[in-house]
C-alpha cells in the first residue's frame, strides 16, 4: 500500500537536473536531516562522513504539477514520540508525511499509510487525484510545520498575491493535527465566518470568496504556555482592496493560538487592509526582556518595513506604546484604505 506514496532511493533521485537546493538542515544525534530539490525529497546524512543514510520522496501526481510549489519548503520538523525520532515534511502537493528518522519509512498509523492530505478539511470537495478544483485557487506550504505538545500545527502558502490570476482564492486557515494519528484536531479561520470574531471587518461579503491570507513564514511556539505564534500576509489581491473593503482580519497579523484547541488567545494586526505586499516575513522571536526591572516573556516581530513590534507573548500587551496614526488615503477610484495604521 505504501507504493502509491513512497519511492526507492534510486527512484527518488530526480530525472532532470535540479538547481534549487536551499534548505535549513536539522542535526539530531549526529544525523543531518534536510530537504532537497523542488519536490522536497527528505534526506538523512551522517554528519561525520556525509554518507547518505536514507532518502524519501512522495511519488508525483497532478497535484505537484499545478502546485504553487514554493520549492524548498524551508526545512523539516523533528519530534520524538515515545522516545523515537520522527521527521515531518509537507510536500509541494500539500500532503504531510510522518517519517521514521532512523529508517526513512513512513509511519503507517499516521493518516493513510503515513500521509495526511492537507487539502481535506478546508471546506472544499477534494478530488483524490487532482485535489481542490483550481477555480477556487491553489494552496501548498512553503515552511515546515511546528510541533507543540504533540500537536502538529500546519500553515500554508499560495501563489504570489501580487500577480494573481483571479480574486477568488482558498483561505489559508491554520490547523492542528494529532502527531500519532494525523487526525485534524482543530481549524482556525483566518478569514472569520459569520458569528466569529473579526467577521465584520470583511465588507462587501468578501469573506465568501476571498482567500490567501497565508501563514507562509515559519511559526514559533512556547510549549510552557501552550501557545503557537503565527504570522499572516494579505488576502487576494495584494495591490487593490476595492473588492474587499475593511480592515480584513486576520491579515497582516501576529496570532497567538492555543496549540491544543486552536482558540485565539490574542492577536495584533500590524497592517490593516494590506495592499502593499507587506507580508510579515519572519517567525516571531521569543525571548525574555527586563524592562524597568520587570521580567517580561516577550515576542518580537520584525517586518518588511523595518518596524519592530514587541509584545508580552502571554497576554499580547505591547511592551512599548504602539500608536494608531492617520495615514494617506488612496486616490485610486473604487479602492479602499484604512484611516489609520499602527
Amino acid at each position: 500500500t505504501t507504493e502509491i506514496y513512497t519511492l526507492s532511493l534510486h527512484d527518488a533521485l530526480p530525472i532532470l537536473p535540479e538547481f534549487y537546493f536551499r534548505a535549513t538542515p536539522l542535526e539530531v544525534n549526529g544525523v543531518v536531516y534536510t530537504g532537497a530539490g523542488e519536490r522536497r525529497a527528505v534526506v538523512a546524512i551522517d554528519a561525520g562522513t556525509a554518507e547518505t543514510l536514507w532518502m524519501w520522496r512522495m511519488k508525483d501526481n497532478p497535484r505537484w504539477e499545478k502546485s504553487p510549489r514554493r520549492f524548498s519548503g524551508r526545512g523539516l520538523a523533528y519530534a520524538e514520540i515515545d522516545g523515537k525520532g520522527k521527521i515531518i515534511v509537507i510536500t509541494p502537493g500539500y500532503y504531510m508525511a510522518l517519517i521514521d528518522a532512523a529508517t526513512g519509512r513512513p509511519i503507517l498509523e499516521f493518516g493513510e499509510n503515513g500521509i495526511v492530505d492537507l487539502q481535506i478539511g478546508l471546506g472544499y470537495d477534494v478530488d483524490p487525484i487532482h485535489g481542490i478544483d483550481s477555480k477556487y485557487g491553489l494552496i501548498t506550504h512553503g515552511s515546515p510545520p511546528i510541533v507543540v505538545n504533540d500537536i502538529i500545527v500546519v500553515g500554508n502558502s499560495h501563489g504570489r498575491g501580487y500577480y494573481p490570476k483571479q480574486k477568488e482564492n482558498i483561505p489559508g486557515h491554520i490547523r492542528g493535527y494529532n502527531i500519532r494519528t494525523g487526525k485534524q484536531m482543530w481549524i482556525f479561520h483566518v478569514i472569520p465566518k459569520p458569528g466569529e470574531f473579526g467577521h465584520e471587518t470583511w465588507e462587501n461579503d468578501a469573506w465568501q470568496w476571498s482567500g490567501d491570507m497565508s501563514s507562509w513564514a515559519p511559526a514559533s511556539a512556547d510549549p510552557e504556555l501552550g501557545l503557537v505564534y503565527i504570522v499572516t500576509n494579505a488576502s487576494t489581491v495584494q495591490s487593490y482592496t476595492g473588492q474587499r473593503p475593511g480592515d480584513n482580519l486576520f491579515g497582516g497579523s501576529v496570532l497567538a493560538l492555543d496549540a491544543q484547541t486552536g482558540e485565539r488567545k490574542w492577536h495584533f494586526q500590524i497592517h490593516h487592509s494590506d495592499q502593499w505586499n507587506y507580508d510579515i516575513p519572519t517567525a516571531p522571536i521569543l525571548m525574555d526582556l527586563t524592562v524597568n526591572g520587570e521580567r517580561i516573556p516577550a515576542l518580537i516581530q520584525n517586518t518588511k518595513q523595518g518596524l519592530i513590534f514587541a509584545f508580552n507573548r502571554q497576554t499580547g500587551e505591547p511592551i512599548w506604546p504602539i500608536e494608531e496614526r492617520p495615514v494617506m488615503q488612496t486616490q485610486v477610484p473604487g479602492n479602499y484604505t484604512s484611516a489609520t495604521q499602527p
